[in-house]
C-alpha cells in the first residue's frame, strides 16, 4: 500500500467542492466513479484527494479484454492466478483492509466483459472504491463529474505551467488576457498545463488569436473542433521535425515510454533520446504514470496518427524486436506484459515465428497472469506457430499449450 504524494502539476486548484465531494464518498464506502472528458484531471483529482489516505493505485488504460484486466489486477497485487477469475476477484477484495481505497484508473477503453469482471471486483471491496472513465461505467452506481476549472484557477494553472517551463522568466500578461486564453482552451486542466508552457515563449493574446485560428473550422458554421486536441496538434508541431518522428514512433509503446527502449524504437538518424524526451516534456505532452513518464491519452492517440502505414509497420516491428533482444527476467517479462501483447497482436499476420516467440516468452510467467490472459496469448502463439517454418518454435507453443496444470 502506498501514500501518493500530489503531482507537481497544481490539481487541486479550483477542485475544492470536487475534493470535498469526493472525500464524502471515500467515507461513504462503496463505489464512486469520476467521470469527464480527456484532460479533466479525473487521474490528478484521485491522487490529491488520496494523497493523505491509504489506497491501492491501479492503472487499467493499457488493458481492453477480462483476461488482461485481470492480469493487469493481479501485477498490482503480485499474487499468483487462480484457476478463474470470479476466485481471482474475491481473493484480491479479500486483500483490501476497509481502511483502504481501491482505485482504479482509466476504464473507458474496457470491453463489456472485461467491466463485468471489475463490477463483480468492486462489489467484493468491503472499502470505497473510485474508478475513473471518460463515461459512466455503470449507470446505477454513484458518479462525480470532472469538467473544466474556474477561471481564477485556470490562471494560477497558466501560470504555474510557465513557471516551471521557465523559472526566471517574467510573466507580463495581465489578467484579462490570461482568461481569454484559459477560456480559448475550454478551461481544462491538461490543455491549460501545455499552453502555459508556452507563456514563456509568447504573449498570452498571440497565444489566445492562434488557438482560436486553430480551433475555428472554416466553413463559415462558426463551429470549432476541440480545444484540447487542437492544442494537443500545435505543441506538437512546435517540435523540431526530428523530435516529431521519434516521438511518433514511440506511439507504439502502448502504456508508457520505457528508458530502456526509446533508443531502439526509433528511425534511422534519430537524435538522443534523452534529448527528444525532455524537448516533449517541455512541451507537456508526457506526465508521469507510475515509475515512468507517458503520453497524455490524448497526445498518445495524436501521435499515432503522425506515422505513415509503412513507417507505423517499421516502428511495430522494431518494438518487437526490442522486447525480444536480449534474455529476460520474469519481473521485466510482467511488467512489459501490456507491450508483449501489442506486439503479438501486431505482428500475428506478418511475422508469425516472431509472434510465437513473444507467446512463449510472456508463457513464462503465465502463474501470474489470469486464466483467460493465458488461454488468449497460448492461442495465438499456437495459431502463429503452426504458420511458419521452424519446428522448434512451433515445439514450444505445443509444450506451453500443456503445461499449465488446474
Amino acid at each position: 500500500m502506498s501514500r501518493t504524494s500530489a503531482d507537481a502539476s497544481a490539481g487541486h486548484l479550483g477542485r475544492a467542492a470536487l475534493l470535498q465531494a469526493v472525500h464524502e464518498a471515500v467515507d461513504a464506502g462503496g463505489v464512486t466513479q469520476l467521470s469527464g472528458p480527456g484532460g479533466a484531471g479525473k487521474t490528478t483529482l484521485a491522487r490529491v484527494a488520496l494523497q493523505a489516505r491509504r489506497h491501492r493505485f491501479i492503472d487499467v488504460s493499457a488493458a481492453r479484454t477480462v483476461g488482461e484486466v485481470a492480469t493487469v489486477v493481479l501485477a498490482a497485487f503480485e499474487i499468483r492466478a487462480p484457476s478463474d477469475s470470479g476466485t481471482l476477484a474475491r481473493g484480491v477484495a479479500s486483500m483490501m483492509p476497509e481502511d483502504h481505497v481501491l482505485v482504479l484508473d482509466n476504464l473507458e477503453q474496457v470491453d463489456d466483459e472485461g467491466q463485468a469482471w471489475l463490477r463483480t471486483l468492486v462489489e467484493a471491496v468491503s472499502g470505497p472504491v473510485l474508478c475513473t472513465s471518460r463515461t459512466v461505467v455503470w449507470e446505477d452506481l454513484p458518479s462525480i463529474p470532472v469538467g473544466p476549472v474556474d477561471a481564477d484557477a485556470a490562471i494560477e494553472i497558466l501560470q504555474a505551467a510557465a513557471h516551471r517551463a521557465s523559472p526566471f522568466a517574467p510573466l507580463p500578461d495581465p489578467r484579462e488576457a490570461l482568461e481569454a486564453l484559459a477560456r480559448s482552451v475550454d478551461c481544462l486542466p491538461l490543455a491549460l498545463e501545455i499552453v502555459g508552457s508556452k507563456l514563456p515563449l509568447m504573449r498570452a493574446e498571440a497565444l489566445r488569436e492562434r488557438l482560436d485560428a486553430l480551433v475555428r473550422i472554416d466553413d463559415g458554421s462558426g463551429r470549432r473542433q476541440g480545444s484540447l486536441a487542437s492544442m494537443v496538434s500545435w505543441s506538437w508541431s512546435l517540435l523540431r521535425p526530428e523530435s516529431c518522428n521519434v516521438a511518433a514512433w514511440w506511439s507504439v509503446f502502448p502504456g508508457g515510454l520505457h528508458p530502456e527502449g526509446l533508443d531502439a524504437v526509433a528511425p534511422a538518424g534519430a537524435p538522443p533520446s534523452l534529448d527528444v524526451l525532455d524537448e516533449i516534456r517541455r512541451a507537456g505532452l508526457v506526465g508521469r504514470r507510475g515509475d515512468r513518464l507517458a503520453f497524455w491519452h490524448v497526445v498518445h492517440a495524436f501521435a499515432g496518427t503522425q506515422l505513415t502505414d509503412d513507417a507505423r509497420r517499421t516502428a511495430e516491428l522494431a518494438h518487437a524486436q526490442w522486447l525480444l533482444s536480449e534474455p529476460r527476467a520474469e519481473g521485466w517479462i510482467l511488467a512489459h506484459r501490456s507491450d508483449i501483447a501489442a506486439a503479438m497482436e501486431r505482428m500475428k499476420d506478418a511475422h508469425p515465428a516472431l509472434t510465437a516467440t513473444l507467446g512463449w516468452e510472456l508463457n513464462r510467467v503465465w502463474r501470474l497472469l489470469s486464466a483467460e490472459d493465458v488461454a488468449q496469448v497460448r492461442r495465438v502463439t499456437l495459431q502463429a506457430a503452426q504458420r511458419q517454418d521452424d519446428p522448434v518454435v512451433l515445439a514450444k507453443a505445443l509444450i506451453a499449450q500443456a503445461s499449465r496444470s488446474s
